[in-house]
């Protein structure tokens, strides 16, 4: 996201929402990120001996969010007077905190109910929290100019 905004006066002028910008612009990394994760998480249990019962379906949910909450950072700093000139915000601490938030609440869950119910509602929670943080990239994104 951020070689895209220091590309600004081009992308502005892309006939293209800015859900699907977004979309289109995270997609491949999340999915390049789901595919190390899974690919480690994979490796360890083979290496460690470990069980991973119900981590690989967390994880899709897990990288959505805390890729969503590392967009929606950069987009929230920027400022368009600073994006014309090619200046993009770096990921902040508050950036960071967010996505350790929301990667560990649906592990919380997955510790704190054990079973399938833990599974499922840690799976939903991980996935709801990935479209949240979407949802508040686009917004954000959606909000540059008027800031």
């Amino acid at each position: 996201i951020r070689s895209d905004l220091s590309l600004w006066p081009i992308i502005r002028q892309v006939p293209i929402s800015h859900k699907k910008f977004l979309l289109f612009d995270l997609l491949p990394a999340f999915l390049l990120s789901l595919l190390v994760s899974e690919a480690g998480l994979v490796m360890g249990s083979a290496l460690f001996k470990g069980s991973i019962a119900g981590l690989p379906w967390l994880l899709p949910g897990i990288v959505a969010s805390v890729a969503g909450m590392a967009a929606f950072d950069v987009i929230r700093q920027s400022r368009s007077h600073f994006l014309l000139v090619g200046a993009v915000p770096e990921v902040s601490a508050i950036g960071i905190i967010l996505g350790l938030l929301v990667a560990a609440f649906p592990l919380l869950i997955a510790q704190a109910i054990r079973g399938w119910i833990g599974l499922v509602l840690s799976t939903l929670s991980s996935l709801a929290l990935g479209l949240l943080a979407f949802s508040l990239a686009a917004r954000s994104y959606r909000n540059i100019d008027a800031s």
